[in-house]
């Protein structure tokens, strides 16, 4: 029902305001109609002079510019921000430290205030430029949750129970923010089997099925694998949960100074299938730019 792109927004190339207009035309050439820009700290929030401080960061003045150009052309622009980890760059500097659990990841848990003000801060300023009330909070790849001031702090504690504890906190602003949000998935998957990323293997317990709130959409991630039973695995395993599956496939942007068409459309083209069959609502097509940043 829904197909469209997210841009990444971060990893030290910010799109000018005219770029992401470009491709939101090509986008709606194609009848996309769903659009984000993936940023981490690269959005401007007030009452935080360091978030996005030299990395280039957009102004709400740009976004709100950006979001009415993409609604003339029938697309939903969704903000697209962090709420756990990947926040390296704005936690190196030294008045963001006190937020700080270990490497990219955010001190978390009921005993931290500052960091759900920071959170709150951070869903305002990124959801107020766009007239669409949904949100994409992050929460992937968070490996460090837990191992750092908060081991310091608290002790060892489940990386389940810690995910249950954060989303419900991050709930509660939603809510009070008026917010329908989507994350990516593959935390609950980590706490299910920490193997790498969707262990195929991988067996939900209650109490991890339990910890995903029922409306918030969880987004599986896969740009990898080449055959439909490695999707079909996966979809199946997300549809034990009670929150609706969405699925986010790569233009494999991230290897050098041009796309791999072959491996896009190699892990693409079983992907969708498998989605159909699925009955999975809403696809978006991630093109990341780490690792560099040299791909047009």
């Amino acid at each position: 029902e829904r197909c469209g792109v997210m841009l990444d927004c971060s990893r030290g190339a910010v799109l000018r305001v005219d770029a992401v207009k470009r491709i939101l035309r090509a986008m709606a050439l194609m009848g996309l109609d769903l659009a984000m820009m993936y940023t981490e700290d690269t959005y401007a929030v007030p009452e935080q002079p360091y978030w996005g401080h030299l990395r280039g960061r957009y102004t709400a003045g740009e976004l709100r510019e950006l979001d009415a150009y993409a609604g003339m052309l029938g697309i939903e622009m969704i903000p697209c921000i962090q709420t756990l980890a990947h926040l390296e760059r704005v936690l190196a500097w030294p008045q963001m430290q006190k937020y700080r659990d270990a490497q990219d990841v955010l001190l978390t848990g009921e005993h931290e205030p500052a960091t759900y003000e920071l959170l709150r801060q951070c869903i305002r300023a990124a959801a107020a430029p766009f007239s669409s009330r949904r949100i994409h909070i992050g929460m992937d790849e968070a490996y460090w949750m837990g191992r750092g001031l908060y081991w310091n702090k608290y002790g060892a504690v489940s990386r389940t129970e810690m995910m249950r504890t954060h989303l419900r906190l991050v709930k509660r602003i939603l809510d009070e923010e008026g917010l329908e949000a989507m994350m990516w998935s593959d935390m609950h998957f980590s706490a299910a089997r920490d193997e790498g990323v969707y262990h195929p293997e991988s067996e939900l317990t209650p109490e991890i099925l339990s910890a995903a709130p029922p409306d918030i959409g969880l987004v599986y991630w896969d740009y990898y694998h080449e055959d439909n039973a490695a999707y079909a695995n996966m979809l199946e395993k997300h549809a034990q949960f009670e929150a609706p599956t969405i699925f986010a496939g790569g233009i494999w942007t991230w290897l050098g100074p041009a796309a791999d068409y072959r491996k896009t459309f190699a892990a693409t083209l079983p992907a969708l299938e498998e989605c159909v069959r699925h009955h999975v609502r809403e696809v978006f097509a991630t093109a990341w730019m780490d690792d560099g940043a040299e791909c047009n």
